[in-house]
């Protein structure tokens, strides 16, 4: 049982966060300070925070939960991304040439990049992304110190039966929105943080959101695979819209469009058939026929690639889960985007070659009939004579 001096290993690291970023707040002067802490802070400030802030409760039990699951295997694949991860991290790539930009965010490099029309889909999609991405966090975080301090899932005040997790929730979501309030992202970074937001009502509705989402929302996958399909509905399209859109000259507008939109399409396809696999989408492939054929290619396709992909599974398992896991839905989200970014603008370059030759031919072809078959009139040279009359006009659809 724990006394109230016990609270107190709690109690004081929380207020000393809390007074460190008031502290900053005096050095928010602008709107750069606030979102980029005034473009002042260095590598090794960035990199520490940027540690810290991938540090979390969520980040620990969803390592235990691969862990305990998958074992070594999950890691060890990651592991082996890892020299190429720090060599790309050494050469600055995508970050160097973002960073030259001077955007302040992924939204104005998008209006800078493509115009504003795709900057406000981008805020639509990465808010989504983010509000499902994230509501789980505080949900496990907060159950997480409920089991391991032993806190009661219920308590009374004045004779109303209140329940702790709740409660708890927008008290660990209150202190976040303090530390972010304060000085954005200066006391983010102070604080061993990485989030940066826009402003104050945002950053309220946000809490709000994810408050009400982490009580609510349903975890449909392991932690990790579930925000891997939920952030996927962003980053997959995004990661094409950015890199080669820093990258690559030709890219276009419209294949930003595609690639967003078509890797989030994907992504929530992809949670509505795993949430209502066993409920709605299998029986509606069983009334029409189809769950067989639907197995039989979901088979076919994965055969390739066993044992690194598999989809065969038994009666049992199919009856209740889709096989297609999160991860692999993001895959062919992000090979779909990347496709589509490349694929528009060629395909609108060849449209474009083919209408403009099919064009100039017909107009050559009409030109050399008009020039044969033209009424010359030697008044009209270019000269202007006082009682000369008017060349006559060319006829309707045709150059002058």
């Amino acid at each position: 049982m724990f006394a109230w001096y016990h609270w107190l290993a709690v109690a004081a690291p929380a207020c000393a966060v809390c007074a460190l970023a008031f502290s900053c707040r005096r050095y928010v002067r602008s709107v750069s300070d606030f979102l980029v802490a005034g473009r002042c802070a260095g590598r090794y400030v960035l990199l520490s925070g940027s540690m810290m802030g991938s540090l979390s409760v969520v980040t620990l039990v969803a390592g235990v939960e691969t862990g305990y699951t998958s074992g070594w295997a999950y890691s060890f694949w990651n592991d082996l991304l890892m020299p190429l991860s720090a060599m790309l991290s050494l050469y600055g790539w995508i970050y160097y040439r973002f960073r030259e930009t001077r955007a302040m965010s992924a939204g104005q490099f998008f209006e800078m990049r493509y115009g504003k029309g795709l900057r406000r889909l981008a805020a639509v999609m990465r808010g989504t992304a983010d509000l499902l991405g994230n509501c789980i966090g505080p949900a496990v975080a907060v159950r997480f110190f409920i089991y391991l301090l032993g806190i009661p899932h219920a308590f009374s005040v004045f004779g109303v039966r209140l329940r702790t997790f709740p409660v708890l929730l927008a008290a660990c979501l209150a202190l976040a929105l303090a530390v972010i309030l304060a000085g954005g992202r200066i006391s983010l970074l102070v604080t061993d943080a990485v989030q940066g937001l826009v402003s104050y009502p945002v950053v309220v509705a946000v809490g709000c959101c994810f408050w009400l989402g982490s009580c609510l929302f349903e975890q449909l996958d392991y932690i990790n695979m579930f925000v891997t399909i939920a952030c996927s509905m962003w980053f997959t399209g995004a990661g094409a819209v950015v890199t080669l859109g820093l990258y690559w000259r030709r890219g276009t507008a419209a294949g930003a469009y595609a690639a967003l939109l078509s890797a989030a399409a994907i992504s929530l396809c992809g949670v509505f058939v795993q949430r209502g696999w066993a409920a709605t989408v299998l029986p509606w492939l069983a009334a029409h026929g189809l769950d067989g054929a639907v197995r039989h290619a979901l088979e076919a396709a994965s055969a390739p690639f066993d044992p690194w992909i598999r989809w065969t599974v038994s009666d049992a398992e199919w009856a209740v889960k889709f096989p297609v896991n999160s991860v692999e839905l993001s895959f062919f989200a992000m090979l779909v985007a990347l496709l589509l970014y490349v694929a528009v603008p060629v395909a609108l370059g060849l449209l474009t070659s083919v209408w403009f030759s099919w064009g100039t031919a017909r107009d050559l072809r009409r030109l050399f009939r008009d020039l044969e078959t033209r009424v010359r009139d030697d008044r009209d040279n270019g000269m202007v004579e006082k009682d000369a009359p008017k060349a006559p006009r060319p006829a309707a659809g045709r150059g002058a």
